[in-house]
């Protein structure tokens, strides 16, 4: 789907804004949420939901479709920064920036959401307010409102900046940044304006919209479109790519992509749904073990030690004599683990496309899943992977870099890249 519409915030009114066009004067939609938060300071869309900070409770917000009045669910972040500034979506993870005194952090948060802080980068180096974050499927796009700049920050997250731009000529305080697969949108508060800039970045202004007749103080910006953010990049050619689908197109052709009829991304939704059903192969993953006492040996419950008496269980041995299945300890590792289908690939040729960088590729192995196994993927120590067609031959591996999502149009299904042990 191209981008039809916008999704912004305005912390005067307190609403979540739908816009038509990039950018037309119809407001299509808007909902109030000064009951829930009164001071949006971001916006994204998933695909089915939309994501929005909080600044007054400190919170992110998971709002039901464009626009309902249900709140999924919400997540404080008091304990990591005193104030999201904005909010994004990269379909596994939340990244948001706080750009308070103690924080100034582009911040990862796993899942629409969890406590699990995954990954943080401190920015001070080059801005002291960032106030907008996006995500465009290989680097982070990122607004402070201090010098008034467009940021792209490699990766999710490295300390090196790619680019920035100034756009100080067009606006003096800028509140939130986006991506739609070719041009950098944006919005300033000087202005009250939702801005179109070419690429990343460049100083030609594409288009503006005023919105001060709507809202003052317009505070997010986000694409309808979640898969032009995510699933289509900038290839060095200056084409696109269909990341994890093996597709490779160019400008000219990936409008007729974006035409591509519902039906036929059903069926080929369907197709790849059955390969991993019917043909995936079993995918163990293995999680932090969990602390349990010895069912072989009695513990002397007076001085909380080992008795070394055998309770009865697996492993016989004497009294007096030290338990061989916990080796005198008491105490023994209960594995946590769980199976999963993915389509499996040995020595995948395309790791680098994916930005994977491994020292012996020959060890590789990709696994594509669905984008519901991802939260599990994260979770890992290791994973023990089938690689054969009788399951006669199992690896052990360490997982590499974070789960990619993938698909046509939408991101239904995941890669993941696994080193062997």
């Amino acid at each position: 789907m191209a981008v039809t519409a916008i999704l912004w915030t305005g912390a005067q009114n307190d609403k979540l804004y739908l816009q038509s066009g990039q950018f037309t004067s119809t407001l299509k939609t808007s909902q109030s949420i000064g009951a829930i938060d009164n001071a949006p300071q971001g916006i994204a869309w998933d695909g089915t939901n939309t994501l929005w900070a909080g600044f007054t409770n400190t919170r992110l917000y998971l709002t039901s479709g464009q626009f309902t009045s249900t709140i999924k669910t919400s997540e404080s972040v008091a304990a990591i920064a005193n104030g999201p500034t904005g909010i994004s979506w990269d379909g596994a993870n939340t990244l948001w920036p706080g750009a308070t005194i103690t924080s100034r952090k582009l911040y990862l948060q796993s899942g629409q959401f969890t406590s699990t802080l995954k990954d943080s980068q401190r920015v001070t180096i080059f801005e002291f307010g960032p106030n907008g974050i996006s995500w465009d499927g290989v680097n982070t796009p990122w607004s402070g409102g201090s010098f008034d700049k467009l940021y792209l920050q490699s990766g999710k997250f490295t300390s090196t900046l790619k680019t920035s731009q100034s756009i100080q000529a067009i606006d003096t305080s800028l509140s939130d940044i986006s991506w739609n697969g070719t041009d950098t949108l944006w919005c300033g508060l000087t202005g009250q304006k939702l801005y179109l800039q070419s690429g990343q970045f460049t100083s030609t202004l594409k288009t503006s919209e005023g919105i001060v007749a709507i809202d003052t103080s317009v505070t997010g910006i986000d694409t309808n479109d979640f898969n032009s953010r995510i699933t289509v990049s900038m290839n060095s050619n200056m084409g696109l790519s269909l990341t994890g689908c093996g597709i490779e197109v160019t400008p000219s052709t990936a409008a007729l992509l974006s035409r591509v009829s519902d039906t036929t991304i059903q069926i080929f939704q369907d197709g790849i749904d059955a390969l991993i059903s019917q043909l995936g192969k079993s995918i163990k993953l293995v999680y932090l073990p969990t602390i349990i006492e010895c069912p072989n040996c009695i513990n002397d419950t007076i001085g909380n030690k080992p008795a070394n008496r055998f309770r009865p269980g697996p492993m016989r041995f004497s009294d007096g004599k030290r338990c061989p299945y916990c080796r005198g300890t008491q105490k023994t590792e209960q594995e946590n683990s769980e199976i999963i289908q993915g389509l499996i690939q040995v020595k995948p040729r395309d790791y680098k496309r994916y930005g994977i960088s491994v020292q012996d590729p020959g060890g590789l192995v990709s696994v594509k899943t669905f984008m519901s196994d991802v939260i599990k993927i994260e979770r890992t120590t290791h994973a023990i992977i089938d690689i054969q067609k009788q399951s006669i031959i199992k690896i052990k591996c360490r997982k590499v870099g974070e789960p990619i999502p993938t698909g046509l149009r939408h991101s239904r299904y995941a890669v993941s890249f696994w080193q062997r042990m």
